[in-house]
């Protein structure tokens, strides 16, 4: 499904700086979450519901999205704690070690200038897709959002 690439040298640390950008803006979210950076910039808060959650769509909508509950699941690899994973998300624990198997490949193909590539975009945009319906529906149906 992949094929991997020769890319220059220059492509190579943009990949890199992506995913350390990436990577900070998960962490900071984990301390300070985006709802709370707007209450504390901007004083807002007419909008947001009571949920004890990061996620925009929740806080305004109500329905809680594809990765609503992610950073709390992740909080339940480090401790380790398995029901804490499947209670908040029960994609997590799929998710997260294949995200970090990829992203590891990601970065060590970089050092060699080198990158994955999809081998026919449609199917992989379908597959992409199709995955993410698959998480959303089950963390509506099997995610807390408390």
């Amino acid at each position: 499904m992949f094929k991997i690439v020769d890319i220059t040298s220059s492509e190579a640390w943009k990949i890199r700086l992506v995913i350390l950008g990436i990577l900070i803006y998960g962490l900071l979210n984990l301390i300070i979450p985006f709802p709370d950076i707007l209450r504390l910039l901007f004083g807002w808060t007419g909008i947001y519901k009571d949920y004890d959650s990061s996620c925009l769509m929740l806080n305004i909508f109500g329905i809680p999205c594809a990765f609503c509950g992610m950073s709390r699941s992740l909080l339940g690899f480090f401790v380790p704690d398995i029901d804490r994973i499947f209670y908040f998300n029960p994609t997590a624990i799929i998710f997260y070690p294949v995200l970090v198997i990829i992203t590891s490949l990601i970065i060590i193909l970089s050092f060699k200038n080198k990158k994955l590539k999809p081998v026919n975009q449609k199917i992989f945009n379908w597959v992409m897709i199709s995955l993410f319906l698959i998480i959303w529906i089950m963390n509506i149906l099997y995610g807390h959002q408390e």
